[in-house]
């Protein structure tokens, strides 16, 4: 059985993650052509797991953070305008296919606004590291984005198996 193709109105809090998610990409452009000038000749390109630089590289590797967020927003947008090809951990049918396309389509906008903060904060502490302002990306920062992406990952996967059978169509 083949799935529904259906259009997913987004609601006001779609309209906001995408808004946001396009300033986050803009100022992830922008950074480095504010800070080029300013950088040393060799900044960090890498950070372990305790966020200390460990990978060092020349300066001109501070647009490979935006190229990376650019290809990362750009997938991620085309990928929620095909929720019928994604993989379900439900059965998808014509009464549950609206609420679990748009239940996806919400995770997918999700994991990019976050991957684009995320490279963002990446970007800018390279930046901050490299004018000597910084020692790195803080302990916490491996612990707090797994919390954040497997949490996200987490909620979606309980929404759409507790609601398998929902007709959201109407709603």
């Amino acid at each position: 059985m083949s799935r529904p193709i259906l259009k997913i109105k987004l609601k006001k809090s779609d309209y906001l993650l995408e808004a946001i998610s396009a300033l986050a990409l803009i100022t992830l452009v922008a950074l480095p052509f504010i800070y080029f000038t300013q950088l040393p000749d060799e900044i960090p390109t890498h950070f372990n797991a305790s966020g200390e630089a460990d990978g060092f590289g020349t300066k001109a590797l501070i647009w490979v953070f935006p190229l990376i967020g650019l290809i990362l927003y750009l997938s991620l947008s085309f990928m929620n305008r095909i929720p019928h090809k994604f993989n379900y951990p439900v059965e998808i049918t014509e009464e549950n296919a609206y609420y679990q396309y748009k239940n996806a389509v919400k995770l997918i906008r999700t994991v990019k606004l976050f991957c684009v903060l995320v490279i963002l904060f990446i970007t800018y502490k390279s930046i901050i590291f490299g004018l000597e302002e910084s020692d790195g990306l803080g302990v916490y920062f491996l612990p707090f984005f797994l919390i954040l992406i497997f949490g996200t990952l987490a909620v979606y996967v309980i929404s759409a198996i507790r609601n398998k059978r929902i007709d959201d169509h109407l709603r």
